[in-house]
């Protein structure tokens, strides 16, 4: 069966499902209705059309189609004397990835860094039929390298769409909107969407909106799920749609295929789901997802790569060598002793009572790397009015922390004891009935804190902030003699901007932090030299490939999907060297564990979504 015979199926869905039951037996080559098992969502997945991956002879076929669809002659472009390259064929994936789009009227791509998500989104309007007004989604650090240079790019050989405020207008293509994430966030953007009402949201980088209670998911979700935009289409693409759960990217899928989405529409069985699939040392029995197999998270990622509209690959988009290894300085005494005071009594060096594991970490990766946060008072409050806020604050922390270890359900975070709190002493409504203080038989929990009441009555008289301390400048040292041995075309990746000036300062290296400056001046470097950037702000979606090779990730996140964005900057298509190298700091057992948490993330989602991941292929040297 070819793969654009199987696309057809999915116009053959609603036969399928009115025809009378079939037998539960599975040809993965045809759609068959099965037998309800578990609940209505599982029914209608089980019950998808299914269509196999493309051939290498289709994707061929598919990138001379688009190639023609889409693609414009220009014997005079200047791309080679611009940027270095040129842009005259599309990738197969490109192709795959545009063809699903055309069909299914939306995408769910998981494609790994460097596939060409940047030319999908551009194009994508251009391919779905129908598309008036796009929308392109980018992250903040992105949208210069989107307006200024990917843009030109393309447009140069490809039938883009119109870019609204742009130079150019090409009659009959549809009118392309690029905005960044955080202009969507902006309090001022509440009705942005509705002001611009696409027909079609591309979303790049879609791990971007994974967190369903922030604004801009809830205003994309809301411009999508109000009923007033049912046909709106949603491309999402991201190589790191999910790093631990399916709630990562759930509400994604829905958007972009709607009813033939491969996951639950509904909530709370998307909840169940994921107390199955998702990454974690004790997950629940499969109960009713058994039907995906003996291995339910490989028979998932079966289920998921058959269904039309998703986009993967299980191969590393760059063929150059990755290696991967760990470096150890030897801490010195005063680290060592630090580091083990927070282990033993979850109290930072300056006394502050820490309350949550998350905290603990934090803090130990902070001395890992030669300095913690301490609170200063610029403000200058009396003396007596800073002890008894501290004395106040560092009571309840304490209080809180112990309370924590009940894990009660609903009072299981340091916001639901304090909302708890609050519920004793000052009483609550819950649907119209109203509960007095000190109620212990409401619907909601209470908490009689002992110290709740006292830390409200002191928590606003000072206004402190925040000051790093230096304990050793050890790991600054060690990461400046990389650099000095590295000489050109290494990053140095920091996650605390305080280490990162350090660093900078020490080896006398241009420093690349957060805002849109930096995002612009780092594509220009040429890799004569050595930098340090943030993880944060350059971690994602910038192409440093052709000026660097080398990497040392001096704060190793503990996220999968952060290493293989950050990664990605550099291992990816276009690198021009046989060789890339990343080195991660390993010398405390938090940075280790880091580490081996973000291999466990990857391993997740390889078994899950069948992208390779890598932190997984590189090859390691001990």
């Amino acid at each position: 069966m070819s793969l654009l015979a199987a696309l057809k199926a999915r116009a053959e869905l609603k036969a399928i499902m009115d025809a009378p039951d079939q037998p539960a037996t599975f040809n993965p080559m045809k759609p068959q209705r099965i037998e309800a098992f578990g609940s209505p969502d599982l029914t209608r997945v089980l019950n998808l059309p299914r269509r196999p991956a493309p051939t290498p002879a289709e994707l061929d076929a598919l990138v001379a189609k688009w190639n023609q669809r889409l693609g414009r002659k220009n014997n005079k472009c200047q791309c080679v004397a611009h940027w270095g390259y040129c842009i005259s064929s599309l990738k197969p994936l490109q192709a795959w990835a545009l063809e699903e789009a055309s069909v299914a009227g939306g995408l769910l791509a998981a494609l790994p860094v460097g596939s060409g998500k940047a030319g999908i989104g551009l194009l994508a309007a251009s391919a779905i039929p129908g598309v008036k007004t796009a929308i392109l989604f980018v992250p903040p650090n992105l949208k210069h390298q989107m307006v200024r240079r990917d843009y030109d790019q393309w447009w140069a050989h490809f039938k883009v769409p119109n870019l609204h405020g742009g130079n150019f207008l090409v009659p009959g293509l549809p009118t392309l909107h690029i905005i960044s994430y955080s202009e969507l966030s902006n309090a001022k953007a509440t009705d942005l969407l509705r002001q611009i009402r696409p027909d079609l949201i591309v979303l790049d980088e879609a791990h971007s909106i994974s967190r369903r209670d922030a604004s801009r998911t809830k205003r994309i979700l809301r411009y999508w799920g109000a009923g007033e935009n049912p046909d709106c289409k949603v491309v999402a693409m991201s190589g790191t749609l999910t790093s631990k759960s399916l709630k990562d990217y759930s509400h994604i899928a829905a958007q972009a295929l709607k009813q033939n989405s491969p996951l639950p529409l509904h909530w709370p069985t998307v909840e169940e789901w994921a107390a199955v699939l998702d990454s974690s040392p004790n997950p629940r029995p499969p109960g009713a997802l058994q039907i995906f197999g003996a291995n339910v998270r490989e028979g998932f990622n079966r289920r998921l790569q058959s269904t039309l509209g998703y986009v993967w690959s299980a191969e590393q988009s760059a063929p150059n060598a990755l290696y991967l290894d760990e470096r150890k300085p030897k801490c010195p005494p005063e680290v060592l002793a630090a580091l083990k005071d927070v282990r033993d009594s979850w109290t930072r060096p300056d006394g502050e009572e820490l309350v949550e594991a998350i905290e603990v970490a934090r803090v130990l990766r902070q001395i890992a790397a030669g300095f913690y946060f301490r609170w200063v008072f610029p403000h200058k409050e009396p003396v007596p009015v800073i002890e008894r806020w501290f004395e106040v604050r560092k009571a309840f922390n304490k209080e809180l922390r112990d309370r924590l270890k009940t894990g009660r359900e609903h009072m299981d975070s340091p916001l639901l004891l304090r909302q708890a709190a609050h519920r004793w002493f000052e009483g609550y409504t819950h649907e119209g009935q109203k509960y007095p203080p000190g109620c212990r038989t409401g619907p909601l929990p209470t908490w009689p804190s002992q110290h709740y009441q006292t830390w409200l009555e002191v928590k606003d008289t000072v206004r402190p902030e925040t000051r790093a301390v230096w304990i050793s400048d050890y790991l600054v040292k060690d990461a400046a003699k990389w650099a000095h041995e590295t000489k050109r075309g290494g990053i140095l990746w920091f996650e605390n901007p305080e280490l990162g000036y350090a660093v900078a300062k020490a080896a006398n290296l241009p420093y690349f932090g957060g805002g849109e400056e930096a995002s612009q001046t780092i594509l220009s470097e040429k890799g004569d030299r050595c930098i340090v950037a943030s993880i944060a702000a350059h971690g994602t979606g910038k192409n440093l490939q052709h000026a660097f090779s080398k990497n040392l990730v001096m704060q190793t996140p503990s996220s999968g999907k952060t290493i293989e964005q950050l990664l990605g900057r550099t291992h990816r298509q276009g690198q021009p060297e046989d060789e890339v190298w990343a080195t991660f700091y390993t010398h405390t057992p938090e940075m280790y564990g880091a580490l081996e948490g973000a291999k466990q993330d990857a391993q997740y989602v390889r078994t899950t979504m069948g992208t390779e991941q890598k932190i997984l292929v590189g090859t390691w040297v001990r």
